[in-house]
């Protein structure tokens, strides 16, 4: 029978986790954001047979650090919320990465319910995805915890760039036109900055 404690230390595992994945990602092994993603499932999950450790924890009003910012008033308009865009022209390159601590007036404190399924992390006309389904997707589908032969259509979207291209005149040749690379495994990594500054959630790992 697991104690509270237990469950304190199982989250502070899974923090370290996150810690060290956030690491290698940023070395250059962008698909750590998988191991991202299983952690935060774990961490945050709730369905079924499946409990979260907040919810072993009772600690389901936890407020959790959200650096999204908020969605414009075009509603049909394309708004990705948690990554920013590298482009180099001459190698024909347009790529998201995590915004990190770069925009910091829309860092805010939110519950945890708002965090998981309330705003949107990636928005464009009727599509509009949150931290839950990404995350879910990521670690359920692709290659997290398992690995499908499909992907849900709305992670594909993401996972295929958004629709949204860049395109490059290079000096005397075609112009040629590049999809937007790692949006999600952006958006997952960024996710993980987001716990590990979160004030509640460390103390709550007996970390803070």
């Amino acid at each position: 029978m697991f104690t509270a404690q237990d469950y304190r230390e199982r989250l502070a595992e899974h923090l370290d986790g996150i810690e060290t994945s956030c690491r290698e990602y940023d070395q250059g092994k962008r698909h750590e954001a998988k191991r991202i993603a299983q952690a935060l499932r774990v961490m945050f999950h709730q369905a079924g047979k499946s409990i979260s450790l907040l919810t072993h924890l009772s600690a389901t009003t936890v407020r959790l650090l959200s650096t999204a910012t908020k969605a414009p008033d075009n509603p049909g308009g394309y708004f990705a919320s948690l990554i920013s865009f590298v482009t180099a022209p001459p190698q024909a390159v347009f790529m998201a990465t995590p915004k990190l601590n770069s925009t910091p007036y829309a860092h805010r404190y939110i519950t945890f319910r708002a965090w998981w399924n309330g705003e949107p992390v990636f928005q464009s006309g009727h599509r509009k995805i949150k931290r839950e389904r990404l995350i879910l997707d990521a670690a359920n589908k692709d290659g997290g915890a398992h690995v499908d032969t499909g992907l849900p259509p709305e992670y594909a979207w993401v996972a295929e760039g958004t629709d949204w291209k860049a395109t490059f005149n290079p000096d005397g040749g075609k112009s040629v036109e590049v999809p937007l690379q790692f949006p999600h495994l952006a958006a997952i990594r960024q996710m993980g900055y987001e716990v590990l500054n979160s004030p509640e959630l460390l103390k709550l790992a007996g970390k803070a």
